[in-house]
Formats: structure tokens, C-alpha cells, sequence
């Protein structure tokens, strides 16, 4: 028992160290693939050093003591092992001979159809790989391992072993790439020798004749050196006599049908000399457009004699030679030249054909389709044709033709699909207008199916009632067109099938094998129809049409296949169309909670700035009612006892002078004290003294008036009030500021005061408005007399008076909108105003500066002078608190004016 758990046990040991190493080995193949397949691996260092690296590491990953790579010969008879990595050390330039290689034997490889385990006395463990290339077997990989129990390859090695056999196949196709390309330059370099050391003259040319290239034999043949030529139309050097000739095959040439033309052309010495030239057209490979001329020419010293001595084309010699039959026939186009003379391409050798017996017959058949030649037929046999062997043969050709017509058809649909793919991805790239996208995709395919009818619908499941919307169209003019929306009952054959993300394709509308669905087709006039759905990676269901009235039209798999990838190419651009539209609508969302949060900083800042100015002018008005208080009561004790005084003066007054009068001689103490204080001086000045100070309590009393009249800390609350009272009070309040200063003038104040009715208001918030502007006006003066003393006298000018709502009035602004106020009142809608104009002579303001006047924290002042919000307040006060209107009309060097408009009556709302 104890034996046979130990033995369990050490099977499941070995188990899992098997597993654990096959874990292990699987992730070092993985590894090794990975650094494989890196392409600077692969293009480093020669082919020999590239399959070194691939061996050895194929033998690190599988754990092999052999790794060989067998080749096939060129003519695919024998193998051939073209390197062995053994133990550590590499082995190249094995001998031709099948398994031998510097004196030691190795089993050759078998021919495996995939990976195969093989047995054998020298090795337990191999593995054969097959290389593939171009779906043909080129080679063996062989893995082999001297174990003394059997190898077991698991698929993992199976795949990594064929993994690196195709990248040995890769490695080896590149090789061959690269000794082609050496081996075309080459031939280039071959070609490019030729050309310059013919004794022809070879010239490139436009078809118009201008001269692109000529080669060195224009030293010889006409004097000049090549580059002389290039830029020279040939019509130039040509005899004005053989311009005729020569012209129209230049302009045509495709009519020349390479036969020798002959002119005369101008020597650089001025003698003209006889040329026999052969034009080669080089046509554009995509619009088959003759774009240059080959011109190969040689000096004709006898024309005629050579033109005599040259043998006709008879029938003889045409039955003679099959290549003047084919010249004769011309079925195809001579072989020119097919780039520019400076990047030949190499022609590849064809053999050379022996001239037939002379009881051979050639027989030549032409393949047409269409009036057009596709091709052409020779036949080389010892007798003629007889006329039905000729049908046969011509049905042939015929057949030929038809194939090449067919297949070149296909070649050009197939290029305009790829156009037509490429130009949608184009757009897609380039532009995320859906609309744009979508008109075009619908627009090509109607153009290149040639069907009559192509359109894009979507099914708006998320509106109101579900519905199909047909959004782009690309029809034939005679057909209606089906823009607009579709409910699902009118189209609910095709759109089940939709909705389920089938593809609907009916070749012909009479084989329909759904009864309902060929009804529908019917009744809308369809013959034929291909649609296939959409579906966006938001949910959206939309689909292609491509619908066909005229005639059958079958669905070819191509067709099917291309609109197959337009549905992808147009998925890919719904999708980035929505994330853009997603994208730009978070932006603009949130660009608008940022300005909305700048806004709202801004009106913080304001809030904050108007909190701290109220708070500034409270204190103020506070300070201000204090000191009018304080200074009331002891100017109101002196101001009323004057008169008093004045009464007690004049009575003792009156009794020295009963005194005087009476005794006439005082004693002389008496008389001494009246001289010394001079008792006649001071009864005529003593009244002019109580006078005097009469007065200045009264300009006392009036400044404390002016004060508290300012201040209004007892009139919170909207109440009657004077606006010319007001007025005046801040006049006096800024009369320390209209005095001259030093050279300074006095600044004048010319006020025109209206009969004003009491006016329902605010009276401090109005007396800060007056403050604020006369303010600035007298700064604006200040600061012109400053820059400019030779200004006129600064003048303030005031004027009140009451505006009838009826009465045309000059320089009337539009009023504001009523608004409502804090304390729920508005004004009347034709209730009269008070209007005050506040104006100076100062040097003005410009249009971008009166734009911003009334903007918070704007100032033109120095900086410390102002916080640009005296205006502002201005503003508030009088358009939001009181309903009115606050203008302000500035001409630049004509001075400014304030306009305030204040209703005289506010009514309370609900």
C-alpha cells in the first residue's frame, strides 16, 4: 500500500514537473517569437546570419541538440542542407549530395504535407516542418533530439516549429527580392550604356516636338551637343518642306504605326541631312493617354536608292516570315520604350524563333469585340486553313477576345470600386460633416452600379411615433423623389428585415420567394433591390439601398462584397461623427458653465466692490450725520443767543449814553477807563461784530443742513424729496473742490433750476449719484487744465426741469425697460419725469471709451485714483432702483453730458 501511494505520488510529481517545463518551454518559444519578428532582426545582416540566429534560437526554445534547414535545387529534384546548428556550433556549405555534409552523416528529411514526428536508430525525437512559399514546398526544417526515450512534440512546439520555418520562407523571399532588384539595376545600367554609345541619335520628345532628352550621337549626326536640344522644338532643325510630314505624326502618333518616316533636318553647320527616324508613343498607364515620343533615327545618305533597294512586303515573303505577317497585320502595339530614357527597365530575352520550311503556311485571325482589336491569332502548320478549320479558329479568337474584354471590364470596375472605397476613407479622414459623407457615398455608388436609385435612410426608434427617415438620394431626374420621413406600416417588408440587420437582395423581383416582401416591391415599382443595414455604436439602425426599375438587375457578389465595405467605412464615420458631435457638445457646454462662472466672478466681484463702497459711503454718511449732530447743537446755543446778546448790548449801550448825557463831567477815574477802552469804538463795532457772527452761524447751520440733507441716514425708505435741494447740497459739500488752487482757476458752476415737483425716491442714493458725476467732471477738468493750460475756463453746467411723457424732447434717449425694485415698486408706464443734465466743457471721451463706460471696475484714471465702479453705481441707482434713465453723450473736444431721467411717482406691485 505505502509503495503504491509513493508511486502515485511520484507520478503526479513527475506530472507536474512535465507540466511545469512545458510551461516553461512554451514561454520561451513565445520569447523567442516575439524577438524574431521584429523586423530589424530579419533585415539585419546577410541571409546566412539571419538563418544562423533563426536556428539557434529555435533550438534554445524547443530544447533540440539539431536544427537543419534543407533546401530544394533550382530545378526542385533533390534537397539540399544548407545549414545545421549542432551543439552549439554552425555548419555551412553543405555538398550537393543529399545528407552529407565535411564527413558526417545526417538522415535526410522526408517530404511532409504539415509538421511531422518521425523515429529512427540515430534519433528518437525529430520533427520535419515544411517551408512554404507562394503555396509551393521549398524546403524541410529539421528538429532533432537524441533522447533515450521517446521525444512527444506538442502542438505548441508543432506551432512554433512552423513559425519559424515561415520566417525562414520570409527571410528567403526577400533574399530573392533583393537579387532581383541588384540584377534589374543591373540591366538598367546596361540599358543606359547602350543608349549612349549608339551611333542612332535616340531622342525623347513631348507631342508637340519639344525636345526632353537626345543622346550623345547628336555630336555626329547634327553638330549639336545633347543639351542644346532639350528645351528646342524640333520643327526648328526640320526643312520647311518636310514640316508637313513630319507634324502630323508627331501630333498623332499613334496613326504612324511605326513606319520609318524620312525628312531633312539642318546640320549645325547649316547644311540639312537626310534623316530615317521610327516613333515610339509612351502612353500613361492609368489614362492610356500618349504623353511622350521615342524617336530613333539615323543618317540617310541615298534615300531613294535605299528606299528601292529595301524588299517589298509580298505575299511570299509574308508566307515566309510569320513576324512580317504580324508586322503587316499589326495587331499589336510595336514595344517602345516605356519610361524615360534616363530609368530603363530591362527587357527579358525571348527566344529566338527558327525561320519555318518553306512548305509551312502562316495563317493570321484578328479577335474584335466591338469594333474594337483585342487581340490577334497566328497558326503555323503545313497547310492551309480550310473554311471551317478557319471558323473554328476565328470562334476561338473570338472567344479570346470576349475573355480579355471581360477581364479588362473587371479590372476597371474592380479599380473604381478600390477609387470608390478609397475616396469615401478620404472623407472620412478629411471631414466629420456627415451630410457630406453620406451625399457622396450615395452619389458614387448610383454612379458606379448604374442602378436608378441609391438612398440612406435612418429608423428614428426614440421619436415621438418610430419612423424611417430617408436622408441623402442619388436618383435618375425622371424619378420622385423619396426624401423625407416614412412611417414603419409603409415600408414594413423591407424594414423587419432591416430592424433584424439582414441583408435584403433580390435579383428579380418575379423569383421573390416572400409573397409580402415581392408585393411591396412591386406596388413601389422595383425590379431589383440590395439593401444593407447599419447599426452605429450608439444603437442608431440605418441602412444603404440600392434599388434598380428599369430592367432585372442581378446582384453580383462583388457588388454585395464592395457595399459590404462602404457599410463599414460609413459605420466608422457615424461613430466619429457622433464622438465628434459629443465631443463638441461637452465643449460647448463647457465653455458656457465657464463663462457662466466667470459671469458669476464678476458679479461676486461687483457684489463685493458695492458691498465695500456702501459700506465706505454708510460710514461716511455716518461720520458725516455725527459731525452735523455734533456741531448742530453748539451752533444752534450760539446762533440763538446772539440775538440776546445783540438786545443786551444795545440796552447797555443806550444807558451810557443817559450816562454821558447826563453827566457830562465823570470823575477822572471814570473818565480815564472810558478813554482807555474807548467806549465810542466799541459802540460802532460791537454791532458790526454780533452781525458778523450772526452770519456765520448761519452758514454754519446751512452746512450742517446741506450734511444731513446728504447723508438722508433717516430716509432709508423711498420718500418726497426736493432733487434742486439735493443738488445744492452736494454743490456746497464740493465747494472746497471749485475754488482756484495756485494757478489752478476756479471752476464755474452755472445751475438752471426748474420748478420741480416732490419726487418719489431714494434721496441719499440720488445725492451719490450728483456726487459721483460732478466728481468726475471736476477730475476731467483738473486733469485738462493739467495737460493743457491754455484751455478755456472749466465750467460745469446744471439744469432740472420736468419732461411731460407727450412732449417731444431733443436729445431724449431711449428709455430703459421698467424693471422691478428691491421693495417691489415700479414706475408708472406714463408718468412724468425729472430730467437733470450735468454737462462740462471738458476735452470729452471716445466712442470705445463711452462703450465701457458704465462696466464695473473701467476707470481712465491713474491707478489709485479710482476702482471703476462710481459709474457703475450711478447706474444701478437710477436705472434699477428708481426706474429712470442715465445717458451719457460725448463728443471728443466738445465735452461730455449726463443725462438722468427719475420718474416722479412709483407704484407698488403685487
Amino acid at each position: 500500500m505505502i509503495a503504491t501511494r509513493k508511486q502515485s505520488r511520484g507520478s503526479k510529481e513527475l506530472a507536474n514537473d512535465a507540466q511545469i517545463n512545458s510551461i516553461k518551454r512554451w514561454q520561451n518559444q513565445t520569447m523567442a517569437l516575439f524577438e524574431l519578428t521584429q523586423s530589424q532582426r530579419l533585415n539585419a545582416g546577410d541571409l546566412t546570419t539571419v538563418i544562423r540566429d533563426l536556428t539557434k534560437a529555435a533550438a534554445d526554445a524547443l530544447d533540440v541538440e539539431r536544427v537543419s534547414v534543407w533546401l530544394y535545387n533550382d530545378a526542385g529534384s533533390q534537397l539540399n542542407c544548407v545549414e545545421r546548428y549542432y551543439e552549439g556550433k554552425h555548419y555551412h556549405g553543405w555538398d550537393k549530395t543529399t545528407g552529407q555534409s565535411q564527413g558526417e552523416d545526417i538522415s535526410p528529411p522526408v517530404l511532409p504535407d504539415k509538421c511531422c514526428c518521425l523515429t529512427s536508430p540515430l534519433s528518437l525525437g525529430r520533427l520535419d516542418v515544411p517551408i512554404w512559399q507562394n503555396e509551393q514546398i521549398i524546403g524541410i526544417l529539421s528538429y532533432e533530439q537524441r533522447v533515450s526515450s521517446l521525444r512527444e512534440w506538442t502542438p505548441q512546439d508543432k506551432t512554433f516549429a512552423s513559425a519559424i520555418a515561415n520566417l525562414i520562407a520570409l527571410r528567403l523571399d526577400q533574399w530573392h527580392h533583393q537579387q532581383a532588384m541588384q540584377e534589374l539595376n543591373s540591366g538598367e545600367s546596361r540599358y543606359r550604356i547602350l543608349v549612349e554609345t549608339s551611333a542612332d541619335l535616340i531622342s525623347q520628345h513631348r507631342t508637340d516636338g519639344v525636345y526632353l532628352y537626345a543622346s550623345p550621337a547628336s555630336r555626329t549626326l547634327l553638330g549639336y551637343e545633347p543639351d542644346e536640344l532639350v528645351g528646342h522644338v524640333i520643327y526648328e532643325f526640320v526643312h520647311p518642306q518636310d514640316i508637313t510630314t513630319i507634324k502630323p505624326i508627331f501630333s498623332n502618333p499613334v496613326d504612324c504605326q511605326q513606319q520609318p518616316i524620312r525628312y531633312r533636318i539642318r546640320h549645325q553647320s547649316g547644311d540639312y541631312r537626310w534623316l530615317e527616324s521610327t516613333i515610339n508613343p509612351i502612353r500613361h498607364p492609368q489614362t492610356n493617354q500618349v504623353t511622350e515620343l521615342v524617336v530613333v533615327s539615323r543618317e540617310m545618305s541615298q534615300p531613294k536608292r535605299a528606299a528601292e533597294s529595301r524588299p517589298k512586303a509580298t505575299p511570299d515573303t509574308l508566307k515566309m516570315n510569320p513576324l512580317a505577317v504580324a508586322k503587316q497585320a499589326n495587331p499589336f502595339k510595336p514595344l517602345g520604350l516605356r519610361s524615360r530614357l534616363s530609368r530603363f527597365t530591362p527587357t527579358p530575352a525571348m527566344p529566338t524563333t527558327p525561320a519555318p520550311p518553306s512548305h509551312s503556311r502562316i495563317s493570321a485571325l484578328a479577335a474584335v469585340v466591338e469594333d474594337r482589336l483585342m487581340s490577334g491569332m497566328m497558326l503555323l502548320g503545313n497547310q492551309s486553313l480550310n473554311s471551317e478549320s478557319r471558323r473554328t479558329f476565328s470562334w476561338v479568337a473570338n472567344a479570346i477576345a470576349v475573355a480579355i474584354d471581360q477581364y479588362w471590364a473587371r479590372s476597371e470596375l474592380l479599380s473604381r470600386r478600390e477609387s470608390l472605397l478609397f475616396g469615401l476613407a478620404n472623407q472620412i479622414r478629411n471631414s466629420l460633416e456627415l451630410h457630406t459623407i453620406l451625399e457622396t457615398a450615395v452619389e458614387s455608388i448610383r454612379t458606379l452600379l448604374k442602378i436608378d436609385r441609391c438612398q440612406f435612410l435612418w429608423y428614428r426608434l426614440k421619436a415621438q411615433t418610430p419612423h424611417w427617415d430617408v436622408v441623402k438620394e442619388a436618383r435618375t431626374p425622371h424619378l420622385p423623389s423619396s426624401i423625407g420621413q416614412h412611417s414603419t406600416e409603409q415600408i414594413a417588408p423591407l424594414a423587419q428585415r432591416i430592424i433584424k440587420r439582414e441583408v435584403v437582395q433580390v435579383d428579380n423581383v418575379e423569383t421573390c420567394d416572400d409573397p409580402i416582401l415581392k408585393q411591396f416591391l412591386t406596388q413601389q415599382g422595383y425590379t431589383s433591390i440590395l439593401s444593407l443595414p447599419i447599426k452605429t455604436r450608439a444603437g442608431d439602425i440605418g441602412a444603404i439601398s440600392c434599388i434598380h426599375g428599369t430592367e432585372q438587375r442581378p446582384w453580383d457578389n462583388s457588388e454585395v462584397e464592395l457595399l459590404q465595405a462602404v457599410v463599414a467605412q460609413l459605420t466608422i464615420a457615424l461613430d466619429q461623427a457622433s464622438l465628434y458631435t459629443q465631443a463638441r457638445e461637452s465643449a460647448e457646454i463647457a465653455q458656457a458653465q465657464t463663462q457662466e462662472l466667470e459671469q458669476t466672478l464678476n458679479q461676486l466681484q461687483a457684489t463685493q466692490a458695492k458691498l465695500v463702497q456702501s459700506e465706505k459711503m454708510s460710514s461716511l454718511g455716518q461720520l458725516v450725520a455725527g459731525v452735523a449732530h455734533e456741531l448742530n447743537n453748539p451752533v444752534n446755543f450760539i446762533h440763538n443767543n446772539l440775538t440776546y446778546a445783540s438786545a443786551y448790548f444795545y440796552d447797555l449801550l443806550s444807558l451810557v449814553r443817559l450816562y454821558q448825557d447826563n453827566y457830562p463831567n465823570p470823575a477822572a477815574l471814570i473818565a480815564e477807563q472810558a478813554e482807555l477802552i474807548d467806549v465810542d469804538f466799541i459802540a460802532e463795532d460791537l454791532p458790526k461784530l454780533l452781525r458778523s457772527m450772526q452770519r456765520g452761524t448761519d452758514r454754519i447751520s446751512s452746512i450742517v443742513l446741506s450734511l444731513r440733507n446728504f447723508s438722508r441716514l433717516d430716509e432709508a425708505e423711498m420718500k418726497q424729496a426736493d432733487l434742486n435741494q439735493g443738488i445744492e447740497s452736494t454743490l456746497l459739500i464740493l465747494q472746497h473742490r471749485l475754488k482756484p488752487k495756485g494757478n489752478q482757476p476756479e471752476i464755474k458752476v452755472l445751475t438752471e433750476y426748474g420748478e420741480l415737483p416732490q419726487v418719489e425716491c431714494y434721496p441719499g442714493q440720488l445725492n451719490q449719484v450728483f456726487l459721483n458725476i460732478l466728481n468726475n467732471a471736476i477730475d476731467v477738468l483738473e486733469q485738462s487744465f493739467k495737460d493743457n493750460p491754455d484751455n478755456p475756463a472749466p465750467i460745469i453746467a446744471i439744469r432740472t426741469r420736468l419732461l411731460e411723457r407727450s412732449t417731444d424732447s431733443s436729445h431724449q434717449p431711449a428709455s430703459q425697460p421698467d424693471t422691478q425694485t428691491e421693495d417691489g415698486k415700479q414706475s408708472l408706464p406714463n408718468c412724468p419725469r425729472i430730467v437733470i443734465q450735468i454737462a462740462d466743457n471738458g476735452p470729452g471721451m471716445t466712442d470705445e471709451v463711452k462703450a465701457r463706460l458704465f462696466d464695473p471696475f473701467f476707470s481712465t484714471k491713474a491707478v489709485g485714483q479710482g476702482v471703476g465702479l462710481g459709474l457703475t453705481i450711478c447706474y444701478q441707482i437710477v436705472v434699477e432702483h428708481h426706474h429712470g434713465v442715465l445717458h451719457c453723450t460725448s463728443t471728443p473736444g466738445k465735452g461730455t453730458e449726463f443725462w438722468i431721467e427719475i420718474p416722479i411717482q412709483q407704484v407698488i406691485t403685487s
